[in-house]
């Protein structure tokens, strides 16, 4: 289901601040390992799912694809990222607006000790997501310079 620009400009925001905070650099199971996660067999699927269940990242990954998928208009074909597969992912978004996908994912990243300037979020994207409301003003070390400059 199309969405508007502006909630297409959130939602990109929303995954752009996820990669901001540099989250796939730490340490998570699926790194390197594209061939599973991307694979075309249930074996392959089942592999990868296995990996993101123990991984503590999972809820990041999963509502970052997400917003992705729902900010673009499209789906992956084949991929399981945040333990789900495409069609379970799209059973996720009908069932969710924009702004709860973003709150979902800013929530998770909060979760994670992660905190993302609102005024920032703001002031590129013209809204503020609910969970960002009570949120202390700090992005994680080192991707204040990389926000100030996209």
């Amino acid at each position: 289901m199309p969405i508007s620009s502006t909630d297409a400009r959130m939602l990109d925001a929303a995954a752009d601040v996820s990669h901001l905070a540099h989250w796939t650099n730490m340490g998570v199971p699926c790194r390197g390992k594209v061939d599973v996660f991307f694979g075309r067999t249930d074996t392959e699927s089942e592999r990868a799912i296995t990996l993101c269940t123990v991984c503590k990242f999972q809820a990041v990954c999963l509502y970052t694809t997400i917003a992705e998928e729902m900010a673009a208009d499209y789906y992956y074909i084949f991929g399981v990222s945040g333990g789900l597969v495409p069609q379970q992912r799209r059973a996720i978004m009908a069932s969710l607006t924009p702004l709860q996908v973003v709150d979902k994912l800013l929530t998770a990243l909060h979760q994670l000790g992660f905190a993302i300037e609102a005024s920032y979020f703001e002031k590129k994207h013209g809204r503020v997501p609910t969970s960002l409301l009570d949120v202390p003003n700090a992005l994680p070390a080192g991707t204040e310079a990389e926000a100030s400059q996209s």
